[in-house]
């Protein structure tokens, strides 16, 4: 009896035995196949970072360029946007022709108020000669 319990648990520790090493290397298989996955989700983590990297430096050169773009299109508005006159004929010997044009425009309307002239300018062609038109 006691050979036949000895011989019994035997067996049965044997198919126990049989069973965990199949576990085990079930385990293995699987932990072997995670460990594959692992690594080509880190390699394309990488990949993709250094893509987001470029990309990121493209969207900041972008936006450069959009916001130098925007200051230009604001600046090209608002010249187009502004009151120019040309006026011919007033002598340049006078040093600040700005107070001579704001004199000149006060009289010619008729205005008690002064005018406010941002800034006169020549043209951008030679100074006339003595005796020739402005």
């Amino acid at each position: 009896m006691l050979g036949d319990d000895l011989s019994t648990t035997k067996s049965e520790l044997q198919a126990v035995k049989a069973e965990f090493s199949n576990s085990i290397v079930l385990v293995q298989t699987d932990m072997l196949s995670l460990k594959t996955t692992v690594k080509d989700m880190e390699q394309s983590l990488s990949t993709y970072s250094d893509d987001i990297t470029v990309l990121q430096d493209k969207v900041d050169s972008l936006l450069a360029t959009v916001a130098k773009l925007e200051d230009k299109c604001e600046d090209l508005e608002a010249r187009s946007r502004r009151n120019n006159i040309r006026i011919i004929g007033i002598p340049e010997d006078n040093p600040c022709t700005t107070l001579a044009v704001s004199d000149l425009l006060k009289k010619a309307f008729n205005n008690d108020k002064d005018i406010i002239v941002d800034r006169s300018h020549r043209t951008l062609q030679p100074k006339p000669k003595p005796g020739e038109r402005p």
